[in-house]
């Protein structure tokens, strides 16, 4: 994992709910996505999280169902990459529940970022 510029952010949060979501985005990006980047910025009175990888993405009609519990891309990979893929769909409650979003975006030529918008004090 690689750490970009960190600007330093007050947001309104849970401690341990908001490091929980963060910890489950970047463990999907490290576990599916090779290479990992993180970073985080702060504009207009929002700290933007963005948490990128180097892996195949997601087709597009399915992006939205990366949130849904149990949901794999790939059912293949079921048996070859352990977790019960519940961890996409808790960091979304938790930021939903902090007044945030998470959107997904593929990358080119490949890639998937995760892009987290809190509102900052």
């Amino acid at each position: 994992m690689t750490l970009r510029s960190l600007a330093p952010a007050v947001v309104l949060a849970e401690p341990l709910s908001l490091k929980r979501a963060v910890r489950n985005l970047v463990i999907n990006a490290a576990t599916h996505g090779k290479a990992t980047r993180v970073g985080l910025s702060l504009s207009d009175g929002r700290a933007e999280l963005l948490i990128e990888d180097e892996g195949p993405g997601i087709p597009e009609p399915l992006m939205e169902r990366a949130f849904e519990p149990f949901f794999r891309v790939d059912e293949a990979r079921r048996k070859a990459i352990p977790g019960a893929g519940l961890g996409m769909a808790i960091a979304r409650q938790i930021i939903d529940q902090l007044g945030a979003e998470v959107r997904l975006a593929n990358m080119q030529p490949q890639g998937l970022r995760q892009r987290v918008v809190l509102p900052a004090r």
